[in-house]
């Protein structure tokens, strides 16, 4: 669900699913917002607890894409996988399938984002907003890999986890 907040507010909810692996998935555009003033813009990072209860869906929450817990009945709001030779594991591999959306661990997060000047759809002349992460907010401070190299069920450490990665995202300039 993304919304673009100003002198009107809109909601498109659309799911996406971004996977490093998959060039094709590292951009999309924003279609069908309608004329207006914008100041921010707002998504959540993860599945709501409605889309949760509903079982697997199509789409970007189709299971084929790797984001479905059959285990646990619910979707893996993120996941971060890979090497670190930091971390004491067969491979150095670690793995974060961070999830969850029952409280007090639910994992999905909301996050609004200033948009630098008001930005105004429809006015011919204005560029488009372009938004980037630094996948380093994972980790934040408090994470080390040598010694946390694998969280892959709902709880504290995973809300942690998310909490770190809502920071990640930032507006290019």
């Amino acid at each position: 669900n993304i919304s673009f907040i100003g002198s009107r507010s809109v909601s498109l909810n659309n799911a996406h699913l971004f996977d490093v692996a998959d060039t094709n998935t590292y951009s999309f555009i924003v279609t069908n917002v309608p004329p207006g003033v914008y100041h921010s813009i707002q998504f959540i990072i993860g599945v709501d607890s409605i889309a949760n209860t509903a079982g697997a869906n199509s789409g970007a929450l189709d299971p084929v894409n790797g984001m479905y817990w059959a285990w646990n009945s619910g979707y893996i709001m993120a996941k971060l996988e890979g090497r670190s030779h930091v971390c004491k594991t067969l491979h150095h591999a670690f793995e974060f399938h961070i999830g969850g959306y029952l409280p007090p661990y639910n994992a999905a997060r909301t996050v609004t984002l200033k948009i630098p000047e008001h930005f105004q759809v429809g006015r011919p002349s204005m560029p488009g907003i372009s938004l980037s992460a630094d996948v380093a907010a994972w980790f934040g401070q408090d994470l080390y890999l040598s010694k946390t190299n694998s969280i892959v069920i709902p709880g504290k450490d995973a809300c942690m986890m998310a909490d770190n990665y809502a920071k990640m995202f930032f507006i290019d300039e």
